[in-house]
């Protein structure tokens, strides 16, 4: 069952994008997803979402791209949103390793 983004509201498609038409119908360069799944993992003692899908369309023609969006937020309000694509399943949890290295920093 797939849980609902409650920490930003972001989403794949928001970083993506999806540019669909008022009917619905594809306007330029729609990307579209399948097999979103959304977990919510810890990193650095913070509450992060990950959500993971596989990307088609685009201005490329992306077919079934594995796709994954973090969105990690910060004390102050702010988030940083990482996206990254892979070529297998396995680049998933490599991708999730970068992640773990990010900190917060405190000089401007």
């Amino acid at each position: 069952m797939e849980q609902s983004n409650k920490i930003s509201g972001m989403h794949l498609q928001d970083v993506l994008g999806t540019h669909l038409s008022v009917n619905g119908i594809c306007a330029a360069d729609c990307t579209t997803y399948e097999n979103v799944r959304v977990d919510t993992i810890s990193i650095a003692g913070r509450q992060v979402i990950a959500e993971r899908g596989l990307a088609s369309g685009g201005f490329e023609g992306m077919v079934r791209r594995r796709t994954l969006l973090l969105i990690i937020p910060f004390a102050d309000g702010r988030s940083a949103v990482l996206h990254g694509e892979t070529g297998d399943d396995g680049g998933y949890g490599e991708l999730l390793s970068i992640a773990r290295t990010v900190r917060e920093s405190t000089t401007p």
